[in-house]
């Protein structure tokens, strides 16, 4: 028996056999031994197919010996066509040992038993007591398909896992990216790589001008040229044969190859192929020089190497049964099983990542939740020509007219609060405006900008006082709160803000707006006079905010995109009475400095004062102020059923708890910098 025990020698013996092995012997019958059990077998024959856990690539257990017979050559046998095979099937057999468990049974040269139908060899690494079907159930074997783990092997054809090791997921941006399988087209290290994500099946359909009565099913293939690109890239993956259909494709693995669509269609006018031969992705993952090795090794995902029947057979099932609103969680679930993570995949099942995952399929999958979502970005940005063609005239004067009584409002000044629907738009992204109040501080043809006022972050200014009566010096300490992620080049980057009755009097600083002289007005003020003002005790110091960044919302053309007032006609904001604003502020003005024994707290005072922000005092009763907190496992949900949209699919949590722990995500990971949450 050779193993690398024996040294550098007897291992550089052991790697040219392998070598004879792999590159001489599939050009003839071969007769050699495995774990003294003698058989013949065509090496070019059906490899029975493995599956193995995660281990390193590189790693070589079975234990092999050349038989000492002479093996026979037939002369007249015809050269054997080796363009097609997939010799990783041969690589997964030699791929079996450095498992990771530590009770892990290690072969002795006395403990080998010998079993006929032990063709893989499997059966000589176990101690004569262990049976072949044990040895096959330790190494999870099954007859067809076979994976591993392959380390940082990059290659074409190889699949990418989602990780779920990292520090930071996908769950609050990219949530596609979050348990994806991604098959490698394409890979340079020294000029990019190219991959499709292979379980991400919608329910849309490309439509054929040329053949009107055909549809062709639509898979997400990633962010690059996506599905609802302007100029989507468009691959059609297949398994065809014909030699009219391989001229035209490229070869990826055994089995799978891919085409473009132009093609595609061109195959099933001529009777070449049939439109369920194919599998159509729109869009790519892509990575620049090197940067995909960099994720490797920050566990951003898991490089395997799998057999062509395992996609293939999952492409289908997606295809005829899949709902896209799963995800394609199972096809990921089903590969880290093979790869013998399947207790790891276990433990993450519906957290916080998977959840925002499926509401991204949601949203952007399922053709009704896409149209509305292009719809309501047409509406905001203002319609094109050819979009509002398609608009009868009496709908376009009641959509006008509704726009300008939901748009007419919004000015500097203006103080807004976002959307209380049940699905909140900033779910998927921008979480941090997720019951936000926004204050405008800014409007012109080119953009709208506003601060956040209830977002209040760990920094602080500090204000040195000193006490005009008795001349005692002391420091005051104001929260700095976050206003968005920009900053405005030329502008102070701390923006003072009162709604004091008394400092308005006293002329500390200028009104927002028009409505100088309201009393509901917001002001705006230079740290100095604050100080003054402070000092001369007409005011607190708890009386002011501090606002860091701001908030903007580019416009294009004019008469097109509407800035803030486009978020308002969608319903992503509304605008907040002016009566009510004193008493929001106030409300504001208890916040204190964050931190992480705080943060529920001054969530709490955030979302009481964007729910008593409301136009219409009923709607405030209706509200969801949910604290994500009380979870299902704390009562605060209904049975899951497949009518209840208030629910995130196959889960028990309301999507108003998960909106609201992906505001908490958001400010532990970027105010706070924690690490993202996991469970509810």
């Amino acid at each position: 028996m050779i193993s690398r025990e024996q040294g550098p020698y007897n291992f550089t013996i052991y790697f040219m056999f392998l070598v004879v092995l792999v590159y001489v012997l599939p050009y003839q019958t071969c007769c050699f031994q495995i774990s003294s059990c003698s058989f013949h077998k065509p090496i070019t024959g059906h490899l029975k197919p493995i599956y193995v856990g995660h281990t390193d690539a590189t790693s070589l257990a079975s234990s092999f010996s050349s038989n000492e017979g002479e093996v026979e050559e037939d002369d007249d046998e015809e050269a054997i066509d080796l363009s097609n095979q997939d010799w990783r099937n041969f690589r997964a057999k030699m791929v079996l040992s450095e498992k990771d468990e530590p009770d892990r049974v290690n072969p002795t040269a006395e403990g080998e038993f010998c079993d006929p139908d032990d063709i893989d060899g499997i059966g000589g690494i176990f101690f004569e007591n262990c049976s072949l079907e044990e040895a096959r159930e330790y190494f999870n074997i099954v007859s067809e398909h076979w994976a591993y783990e392959s380390g940082n092997v990059i290659e074409q054809g190889a699949v990418i896992l989602g990780g779920i090791e990292q520090e930071f997921g996908f769950g609050l941006n990219q949530q596609y990216f979050h348990k994806a399988a991604i098959l490698l087209l394409y890979h340079d290290e020294n000029v990019h790589t190219k991959g499709i994500i292979l379980n991400r099946p919608s329910d849309r359909y490309l439509i054929d001008p040329e053949n009107p009565s055909i549809r062709w099913r639509v898979w997400f293939g990633g962010d690059v040229q996506g599905i609802d690109s302007w100029n989507p890239d468009i691959i059609c993956l297949h398994s065809l044969e014909s030699e009219e259909a391989t001229k035209v494709s490229v070869q990826v693995m055994k089995n799978i190859k891919y085409t473009s669509f132009e093609e595609a269609k061109r195959l099933v006018l001529i009777g070449e192929a049939h439109p369920s031969d194919f599998w159509v992705f729109c869009g790519y993952a892509g990575w620049g020089p090197k940067q995909l090795m960099g994720e490797l090794e920050r566990k951003s995902w898991y490089m395997v190497a799998t057999d062509s029947q395992t996609l293939l057979e999952e492409l289908s099932r997606q295809a005829s049964e899949a709902d896209p609103r799963d995800a394609g969680l199972d096809t990921w679930e089903l590969l880290m099983k093979m790869i013998g993570r399947q207790e790891t995949a276990k433990e993450t099942v519906n957290e916080f990542d998977d959840l925002m995952l499926k509401e991204w399929a949601r949203k952007y999958l399922i053709s009704e939740n896409a149209q509305a979502t292009q719809e309501q970005r047409a509406v905001r940005n203002g319609m094109s020509t050819r979009e509002l063609l398609g608009i009868p005239a009496v709908d376009k004067l009641i959509r006008k007219a509704a726009d300008l009584v939901r748009g007419r409002d919004v000015q500097v000044g203006t103080l807004l609060r976002a959307s209380s629907a049940v699905r909140s738009p900033f779910l998927l992204d921008k979480q941090q405006l997720h019951k936000s109040v926004m204050l405008v501080i800014s409007d012109d043809d080119e953009v709208s900008i506003g601060v956040m006022l209830n977002r209040p972050t760990p920094n602080a200014v500090e204000m040195k006082i000193i006490d005009r009566k008795t001349g005692v010096r002391r420091t005051v300490s104001i929260p700095v709160r976050y206003g968005g992620e920009y900053a405005v080049k030329g502008r102070a980057p701390l923006l003072w803000l009162h709604c004091n009755e008394n400092l308005r009097k006293a002329g500390i600083g200028a009104p927002l707006g028009v409505e100088s002289n309201s009393a509901n007005s917001v002001w705006s003020c230079h740290p100095d006079q604050a100080t003054i003002a402070i000092e001369q005790q007409l005011a607190k110091p708890q009386d002011f905010m501090v606002v860091s960044g701001v908030t903007v919302w580019t416009k294009g053309e004019k008469g097109r995109a509407r800035g803030i007032q486009g978020e308002v006609v969608v319903g992503n904001f509304e605008v907040v009475p002016s009566y009510k604003i004193p008493n929001v502020f106030q409300k504001l003005l208890t916040q204190e400095v964050l931190n992480g024994v705080n943060l529920y707290k001054i969530l709490s005072i955030a979302n009481d004062a964007w729910a008593n922000a409301v136009a219409d005092e009923k709607a405030a009763l209706s509200n969801d102020i949910s604290d994500s907190s009380l979870n299902a496992a704390n009562g605060n949900s209904v049975r899951y059923n497949d009518k209840n949209d208030s629910l995130v699919y196959k889960s028990e949590v309301k999507v108003t708890s998960l909106a609201d722990d992906a505001l908490k995500s958001w400010i532990s990971t970027f105010l706070l910098s924690f690490v993202r949450m996991r469970k509810f």
